[in-house]
């Protein structure tokens, strides 16, 4: 197989990582991936390289592009002081309700 498609798979998988998460922790890894993969058409099959530039770009989307993103997206206060998981419901603790039939 491939080192571009396994790159490829890799992204895929951090892509649906994320879409289960809220994190956009794995976001990044999916962009790392992706991008390595096109690196692993041009660098052959070079594996070392290869594990290089998806260390050093998912190191960089998380230092980087992350803060940026959760910045530009708002989110801030969310992911700063969560003190439960965010799929948690305890935000509605103490609210009142209407229910509906």
């Amino acid at each position: 197989m491939p080192a571009a498609v396994v790159w490829l798979i890799v992204a895929a998988l951090a892509a649906i990582g994320e879409v289960m998460t809220t994190g956009l922790f794995l976001a990044t890894v999916a962009l790392a991936a992706a991008l390595t993969a096109v690196l692993a058409v041009f660098l052959g099959s070079v594996v070392v390289l290869q594990l290089i530039a998806f260390a050093v770009l998912s190191l960089g989307g998380l230092l980087l592009v992350r803060p940026l993103a959760i910045h530009l997206l708002g989110l801030e206060s969310v992911f700063h002081h969560l003190p439960m998981p965010i799929f948690s419901q305890s935000h509605e603790i103490g609210k009142h309700g209407v229910v509906t039939d």
